[in-house]
């Protein structure tokens, strides 16, 4: 997938190491806002961490449609 967007030329990017690192950096700081969210349990929050719950669950959902569309072209193995 890298290489199809032009990423693989960077030796960096090939390692796959800065990426591991950048999505566990992501993970822990969408773990960290919704436990702060849960945390303050004021209806604002509430509604703040429903919001970041359905836009990750729609990022999930899209990545795997387009997997599906990918493997199912024969893009993807």
């Amino acid at each position: 997938m890298l290489s199809f967007l032009g990423l693989s030329d960077n030796a960096l990017v090939q390692q796959g190491y800065p990426l591991m690192w950048l999505a566990t950096a992501i993970s822990i700081a969408l773990a960290v806002a919704a436990a702060i969210l849960l945390k303050l349990y004021t209806n604002q929050s509430i509604r703040k961490f429903l919001s970041l719950g359905s836009g990750i669950g729609s990022v999930a959902l899209t990545t795997n449609f387009f997997l599906f569309v990918l493997l199912s072209l024969g893009y993807a193995d």
